[in-house]
């Protein structure tokens, strides 16, 4: 029979700390270790480099066998386990961008799919985000369960095809099974003791039940037993289960050790009267099979995985009635027959569960899919992207686009964002610095976007490129075309680049030469303000008068409720063009001349010829024009909104103007733009440079009128996210030269 080659991942027993490895992380290293012992077999495992790496991990770096999932592809396995799709780091890569163009087999393991369970509480960014990563187990070759519950569970709660389940189990783990009765005990734990171990970050554990149940046992049997939990509790939990055993009256007999050692884990379970696992939902329940190996009399919840994987309906109990707890657990302190009987049951039942068996189920699975997969199209779904910038973001700005695309996908996939970025708390996916993404050594993803906006980012572009799959966005292109050769340079490393527009377009087209642009893609900015702009008061900066006029002046406009006519500059856009005063004082004279008085509000820095003639005297501001500093990151949504319309004045720079532009389009607001050459859309009026100053007011007017403009449906966060992804997406299974080729 021939080997197979497989590509065992390892991450998900990397995800947590020493201190949070539960079942998962066991399961992952002990089948992991027996298929390394296998001569039907070639076993390759992949880490994340920049974790530390579990037992069964340094056995594999020993063996020469570990391998990075950017290189893993390099292997040509036959087969691809992904051994925890969920486990991994939230934001981690899921299939190794390498093999999304092949033919190699996917088998996924599906511990449970507790997220998808409506009465346990969990966040909805968590649901959805674990729906969309579960398309890549419900499209997995073969799914493979350690219980007949958590196969159940991938048919009712998944609709996964039964036909791809197999059900392979487990081993018992050799550290309960070396258990020594003589090991020593927790400071403060003295026998005897009923004892509790597993996870305790969520409810769903039901540990508060546990201690509630204990209150309710006789006192004589409170007042002689302890009861140990042993593990890891974040700070709000244990104070929680405090407050629990105070209110249950049994405060004194609590003992919460927090994380202990397998050593130390060993020797609880061997000496305790009894252990209790009264979880609400498990796919299998790993410290139950730990207790019966270490000869523990065992009682467990007779609900999802956990009745199974006991098998004795004596010792289970109602894990949402803590009387039904109560009542199994007295029974097994006050019966010493019966605790012997559990004990001798445990100690036979677990001898059951056998990694080689486990691993001869696995292998045929694993050679299933093989044979399932040599008859399909290479796959082409990705679940990730790396949204990525140089720059610092600033509203308004390209940069803040790119991170807004980025939030708009941290829902739907694993999303990593590349860059810098200010006050920006609970935004849902993945950071990194952005030089990071030139080490291909580094487990963080692909496709790539990379935002170049100036030489200095096109320079570090190319570097990412030359590591990683991706795609390069010119969403300001003015600094970058002053340099042709790097941007032919970036153009011909990237699998596809993108540009605002058609004039854009034809710009870029003008330095690569028609026949090159077959793999250029005109994707406008998103519009549209997210959770990643920070939202301040107009008033720290945007009302602050300093050239002209009195503090008092625009308190009196805001009175008269005048609409609100903006030429905003944010400090990101430099200085207003020369002439810009002079423009705003004529247009804010004819509003008046034609029956339309507006308030008008000049936000940002005035050319130097234009400080000197306001502050000469040389034009007079009219009583109804506030000139003012440029707005700070936290004044300029407020301000974009407090408008009615907006009047942008085109300078040098193409994209600074166009990004001025997009600033009243993501305020919902419409806009007149002097001198700014490109396409129309409703809302904006685009006027020549020369176009009189009644005109424009006439044009404020007719906007006014019209009213605040909707997003249209292409320039939304979701829609814009979507085009780029779908060309990170077909870049992905071109064909081109290995990521780390220059």
């Amino acid at each position: 029979m021939r080997r197979l080659r497989v590509a065992y991942d390892l991450r998900g027993s990397q995800a947590h700390g020493q201190h949070l490895k539960g079942g998962i992380a066991r399961w992952i290293e002990g089948i992991g270790a027996e298929l390394a012992s296998r001569e039907d077999l070639d076993v390759v495992g992949f880490a994340d480099p920049s974790m530390e790496l579990s037992g069964t991990g340094m056995s594999f770096a020993a063996q020469g066998r570990l391998s990075t999932p950017m290189e893993i592809a390099a292997e040509e396995p036959d087969v691809l386990h992904l051994t925890s799709p969920f486990e991994s780091a939230r934001r981690r890569a899921l299939l190794p961008a390498g093999l999304l163009g092949s033919a190699t087999a996917v088998v996924t393991t599906l511990h449970d799919a507790i997220p998808l369970v409506p009465s346990i509480p969990y966040p909805e960014a968590l649901r959805r985000w674990w729906r969309r990563r579960a398309e890549v187990v419900v499209e997995s070759d073969r799914v493979v369960c350690l219980s007949r519950f958590a196969a159940s569970e991938g048919v009712s709660r998944l609709g996964i095809d039964p036909r791809k389940l197999r059900v392979v189990g487990t081993g018992a783990p050799p550290h309960a099974m070396a258990a020594q009765a003589a090991g020593p005990l927790p400071i403060g734990v003295e026998e005897p003791f009923v004892l509790y171990t597993g996870g305790s970050s969520d409810g769903r554990k039901n540990v508060a039940g546990l201690i509630a149940a204990f209150g309710l046992l006789p006192q004589r049997l409170r007042r002689s037993h302890q009861l140990v939990v042993a593990s890891w509790l974040p700070p709000d939990m244990r104070a929680h289960l405090e407050r629990v055993a105070t209110d249950a009256g049994v405060a004194g007999e609590v003992r919460l050790c927090g994380w202990v050692d397998d050593a130390v884990l060993a020797g609880l379970l061997a000496r305790c009267s009894a252990f209790v696992y009264p979880s609400l939902h498990e796919g299998f329940g790993y410290p139950i099979l730990e207790g019966m190996a270490a000869g523990a009399p065992v009682l467990a919840s007779r609900t999802t995985g956990c009745g199974e994987v006991l098998g004795h309906p004596r010792a289970t109990f109602e894990p949402t009635d803590p009387r039904s707890i109560a009542t199994a657990l007295e029974h097994v302190l006050v019966d010493d027959e019966f605790r012997a009987e559990l004990r001798e049951f445990g100690a036979e039942r677990s001898r059951a569960f056998r990694w080689d068996a486990a691993a001869d189920r696995l292998v045929q699975a694993y050679r299933e899919a093989a044979t399932t997969a040599s008859g399909r199209s290479p796959r082409r779904a990705s679940s990730q992207a790396v949204f990525a910038t140089l720059t610092l973001p600033s509203l308004g700005a390209p940069t803040r686009a790119v991170l807004t695309v980025a939030e708009a996908t941290a829902d739907v996939l694993d999303t990593t964002y590349a860059g810098f970025h200010t006050r920006t708390p609970g935004l849902a996916f993945r950071r990194c610095r952005p030089w990071d993404l030139a080490s291909a050594s580094l487990d963080l993803g692909e496709p790539v976007a990379c935002l170049v906006d100036t030489r200095a980012a096109a320079a570090w572009a190319l570097q990412v490129l030359r590591a990683r799959h991706g795609i390069a966005v010119f969403w300001d292109l003015d600094d970058v075309l002053e340099d042709p050769d790097l941007l032919r340079a970036v153009s011909a490393t990237a699998m596809a680049i993108v540009v605002r527009d058609r004039l854009d377009f034809e710009r870029v087209g003008r330095v690569l030469g028609r026949s090159s642009t077959g793999s250029v893609h005109m994707v406008e900015p998103p519009l549209g303000w997210t959770a990643a702009a920070a939202v301040g008061s107009v008033g720290r900066s945007a009302d602050v008068v300093t050239y002209g006029g009195g503090p008092g002046r625009d308190l009196a406009l805001r009175a008269r409720r005048l609409p609100l006519v903006c030429a905003i500059r944010p400090e990101w856009a430099g200085a207003f063009a020369p002439g810009t005063l002079r423009r705003m004082v004529e247009v804010c004279d004819a509003l008046g001349a034609i029956g339309s008085p507006a308030a008008v509000r000049l936000a940002g820095k005035l050319a130097s010829d234009d400080l000197a003639a306001a502050g000469a005297g040389r034009h007079r501001l009219p009583p109804r024009l506030v000139v003012g500093e440029a707005p700070a990151a936290g004044d300029l949504l407020a301000l974009a909104t407090a408008a009615a319309v907006h009047v942008v004045l085109a300078s040098d720079s193409r994209s600074t103007t166009e990004s001025l532009i997009d600033v009243a389009g993501s305020a919902r607001r419409p806009v007149v733009a002097i001198g700014a050459v490109g396409a129309p859309r409703p809302g904006l009026a685009r006027l020549g440079s020369e176009t009189s100053s009644v005109r424009v007011a006439r044009s404020i007017v007719e906007l006014l009128d019209a009213g605040p403009v909707e997003i249209e449906p292409h320039r939304r966060p979701e829609s814009v996210a979507a085009a780029l992804l779908a060309i990170m997406e077909g870049s992905m299974v071109r064909d081109r030269p290995a990521a780390g080729t220059p």
